[in-house]
């Protein structure tokens, strides 16, 4: 199922090799603009890619023809989720699903992806911990704790997870404030090879979801 992925891995190892470059040369405020960046395309695409395997991976089989338990278990999950999110999300979701109910093979997920990808950009991947940000929605769709899985050592994960955020905010500093960045080289790199890892993770633990189909 590696094809699956082809593209968003594509367009991260290309832009991970120009970060690379940057800070060779000592451009750490455009490194680190980038390598935002590239952490978004990395959450949104594997997300958007991935739809097949939403909500429902974890039972084996896609949502059509399953018991009734498991249809209200993951029907509830899709409710709070997009609770959550406010801004008329669900109902939005309801009007959605009308539409794709008798004439696609899995409304739930068709009528997800207009209300959150087509239609709005209701999630923000480059918020980490709020309610709309990137580790909310992977705990919703694949159920992963992105914050576990930036290293093989949850400890050092943890760590890893609160640097990427501060590289995030130093972002918005240099971009809003015209601010430096307080992060060496160094660190910058161990923000990308944390995501490397992360890739990993995601292209293994998400294929296995396909298999398992």
């Amino acid at each position: 199922m590696d094809y699956i992925f082809d593209n968003t891995i594509k367009v991260y190892d290309n832009g991970r090799e120009r970060i690379l470059r940057l800070l060779d040369s000592e451009y750490k405020e455009e490194a680190i603009i980038l390598t935002v960046t590239i952490c978004e395309v990395l959450l949104k695409d594997f997300c958007k890619t991935c739809k097949g395997v939403w909500i429902h991976h974890h039972y084996g089989a896609f949502t059509a023809g399953l018991p009734l338990k498991e249809t209200r278990e993951y029907k509830k999950k899709i409710r709070d989720y997009l609770t959550t999110l406010r801004s008329g999300a669900y109902d939005d979701f309801l009007k959605s699903y009308y539409v794709y109910r008798d004439v696609s093979v899995n409304a739930d997920v068709d009528a997800l992806n207009e209300i959150l990808f087509e239609k709005n950009e209701r999630i923000n991947f480059q918020n980490l911990n709020d309610e709309r940000g990137a580790r909310k929605a992977y705990q919703f769709f694949f159920d992963i704790d992105l914050k576990e899985n930036l290293n093989s050592d949850r400890r050092v994960s943890f760590e890893k997870w609160n640097q990427l955020a501060k590289l995030i905010r130093e972002r918005h500093d240099i971009i809003h404030a015209g601010s430096g960045s307080t992060m060496t080289t160094d660190e910058i790199r161990d923000v990308i090879s944390s995501l490397d890892y992360l890739k990993t993770f995601l292209v293994n633990k998400i294929g296995s979801y396909y298999s398992n189909q």
